[in-house]
This record gives structure tokens, C-alpha cells and sequence, in this order.
């Protein structure tokens, strides 16, 4: 009897790619036949060689594992060799962190499938959730589509829609995200397998900028911004003056003061409550604050608006110090 599952395989690297598998390999529907994912690597203060999520799981689920390294042409050669053998109809992309090359779009015998967290064609690259909560999205979606060469540009398959919370972090995002996923996927792939869900091309232009990856420096903030928007009132004409100058000197390889520089700056309080949920768990929106001991790192771990729209600093983390209120970092 013809085997009537639909084999499948998963390129991931975290928790997310992790919940995906799992999915797939308990629905009786599909066959998970193989995992790629990157090689273990250093983490952490002693640099422990340490496998990913996705990687410990596989182990664990005893699903055979191809570790992509940069000899590119070994396990292409393995991956073509087993796949000779016992195709995939599917290989889906989950959070992987890598540009699929050529010879594996190529590979499966049905199409190479990717989850977007964003409501395609917004946010397309690397870091949407971060650029959602940055840019204050109310609505979102998680995307289904087909992965073609150019980034993320290929057919949607299905979306799946949700409203942004306002307390979101791009932790909290990229978390609702995958969880709603994991309620359709499975339908989803089916009903595409059986042609019952069409693809729709989506439009060459983004409506958003790129969402390209974070990088530390993208969540710095300089300290006299920060400062200024704490003092500033509606009717205090010398931090406007101060804050006009400053969005003149802004830095470019700063995202935050990027987008700082595109606005206006009565809008910037609010900008910078975005960013300080944008930013976690990671990079986290910083500056560097004058202290007796030279100037020191500081995290802004929350922070909201005040009624006359000033800034205020709720919860901060000075380097070598533990988290504080800022209020207690001020009496201290």
C-alpha cells in the first residue's frame, strides 16, 4: 500500500522551530524525516560547546539531524544522498536564521515552505517582530508562504491574523506568534498538499521598510536625549532648543536614533517606550550615564509616558550593578 503521509522535513534553530517539529512529528499526517540545523556553538560565560533547541529536541525525539557548518558541500552531499532514497514532499523554514541556498529550494519534491511572523508583505526579513513593536503595529499575523530565492518575497499560502497587545515584548510577540501557528500549520500543509488552499503572489514592493537583523548597537540611545525628554514640558522652550541641536548629531548606525531622527521629537517619548519592548530580551535599549567611576552602561528595562508627555524611567540595570528603579538609582 502506497505510503499516504506527507513526509516533511524542518530547518530551525530555536524554541519556535522546536515547537513547530514537535507538531509535525506527533500529527499521525506527517512524517518528520530529518531536522537541518546549525552546529552546536560556545554560549555563555565559560563558552560551553552547547546544541540548540531545535537540536537538543531531535536528539531527544531521536529524528535524524543534519548539522549545517561550513562545509557546505559535505552535508549537500549527504542531504541529496538520503533524499534520493526517501524523498520530502516539504521542507519547512522556522526560524533559521540562514539564507537557503539554491540546491535545497530545489530539493524537496513539492515546494520549500517558510513561517514569516508578520502579516507579509509588511515586515519582510529577519527581525519583524522587532520592527512591529518598535513601529507600534496594532494588527499582525503569522505567515505561511512559499520560499523562493528572493527574501520573503515568495506566494502566501495562508495567514493567520491577531491584534498586538500594547505590553508586548518581541518576546511576547514572536511567542503568540508560533503558538498560533501550531493551531493551523498542520491544516494548513495538508489542505496546500491537497490543493485546496491556492497560492496568492505577493506584491514586489513592501509597504515597510526592511526588517533586517538587530544588532547591539541598534538599541543605543545617548544619554542627553534620554535626559532632556525626562525634563521636558510642553512649555520648556531650552530642552526643545537642546533636543533640535541633538536630533542634528544623531548617530546613523543606531536604528533607535535613526528613527528618532525621522520623527518629530514630541513623538520621540513615545518612540522610546516601543523600543525599551522592541529591544527584549535582547539587545535591550541602552545608553551610557556620567558616573563618579567614568561613564557606565545602563539598560532601560521599562519606561512610560507622563501626563505632560515627558519620559519617565520605570526600571534600569547600571553594568555591574542588579536591576533598580530608577527612582532608587536617582536617591543613590
Amino acid at each position: 500500500m502506497k505510503d499516504q503521509k506527507i513526509h516533511i522535513a524542518v530547518a530551525g534553530s530555536t524554541q519556535y522551530s522546536t515547537w513547530v517539529a514537535e507538531a509535525l512529528n506527533q500529527h499521525t499526517q506527517f512524517s518528520l524525516d530529518w531536522i537541518l540545523t546549525p552546529k552546536p556553538k560556545k554560549i555563555g560565560r565559560h563558552q560551553e560547546i552547547t546544541p540548540n533547541p531545535l537540536h537538543q529536541w531531535a536528539k531527544k525525539a531521536a529524528v535524524k539531524t543534519y548539522l549545517l557548518s561550513k562545509k557546505v558541500q559535505e552535508f549537500k552531499t549527504e542531504i541529496t544522498d538520503y533524499h534520493t532514497k526517501n524523498p520530502v514532499d516539504y521542507l519547512l523554514v522556522v526560524d533559521f536564521g540562514y539564507l537557503v541556498p539554491n540546491w535545497l529550494l530545489q530539493l524537496p519534491n513539492k515546494a520549500v515552505l517558510n513561517l514569516h511572523p508578520s502579516a507579509l508583505p509588511k515586515w519582510r526579513g529577519s527581525s519583524p517582530g522587532q520592527f512591529v513593536i518598535l513601529f507600534g503595529d496594532e494588527h499582525s499575523a503569522i505567515s505561511l508562504m512559499k520560499l523562493t530565492p528572493e527574501l520573503d518575497t515568495g506566494p502566501l499560502i495562508a495567514q493567520a491574523e491577531f491584534s498586538v497587545k500594547h505590553h508586548w515584548t518581541s518576546q511576547d510577540y514572536y511567542n503568540h506568534s508560533f503558538k498560533l501557528a501550531n493551531q493551523f500549520l498542520t491544516d494548513w500543509i495538508s489542505d496546500y498538499h491537497q490543493g485546496k488552499l491556492a497560492e496568492k503572489p505577493q506584491p514586489k514592493k513592501s509597504p515597510t521598510p526592511l526588517a533586517r537583523k538587530i544588532k547591539k548597537p541598534d538599541a543605543f540611545i545617548k544619554w542627553d536625549i534620554l535626559k532632556n525628554l525626562m525634563q521636558i514640558e510642553p512649555s520648556d522652550s531650552n530642552s526643545q532648543k537642546i533636543l533640535k541641536k541633538l536630533k542634528t548629531q544623531l548617530d546613523k548606525t543606531s536604528l533607535m536614533e535613526q528613527i528618532l531622527a525621522q520623527n518629530q521629537i514630541k513623538n520621540w517619548p513615545n518612540i522610546i517606550v516601543q523600543a525599551s519592548k522592541a529591544f527584549q530580551p535582547w539587545p535591550i535599549l541602552w545608553t551610557k550615564i556620567p558616573t563618579p567611576k567614568g561613564k557606565k552602561r545602563m539598560q532601560i528595562l521599562s519606561c512610560a509616558t507622563g501626563s505632560s508627555g515627558s519620559l519617565q524611567l520605570e526600571e534600569v540595570k547600571i553594568e555591574g550593578q542588579n536591576k533598580a528603579k530608577w527612582n532608587q538609582v536617582k536617591i543613590g
